[in-house]
């Protein structure tokens, strides 16, 4: 499934952040919303840390999600999301960015 989303979606990122999308015209049998949350370890070495910045993603999206399913077209959309930098971010700061880059890839989605 990762590899697929790698090859086939799109792309986007900001700072630190970045946003793999793969986007379906049809509903998928799953939910509208498929998520995954990356720290690859060659960026943070301790777990403990990759594991907080982790925590730290998945609370910025838990409060962003009424807005990207009401952002959402009919469709489905496969949504990766990958920290890039050594240190935590702050909730203030990740949310703005994850709503900045999901705007930007539903954009590119639709030109397809």
């Amino acid at each position: 499934m990762f590899a697929l989303l790698r090859q086939l979606s799109v792309r986007t990122e900001k700072g630190p952040l970045r946003l793999y999308a793969l986007c379906f015209a049809l509903r998928t049998q799953g939910p509208p919303l498929c998520v995954v949350f990356s720290v690859p370890k060659r960026q943070v070495r301790k777990a403990a840390l990759r594991n907080r910045i982790k925590r730290l993603l998945r609370e910025a999206y838990r409060l962003q999600k009424p807005d990207f399913l009401a952002a959402l077209p009919q469709g489905s959309v496969w949504l990766l999301w990958q920290w890039l930098a050594p240190t935590p971010p702050s909730l203030s700061q990740l949310s703005a960015l994850m709503q900045q880059l999901f705007a930007r890839a539903l954009a590119k989605c639709a030109r397809y």
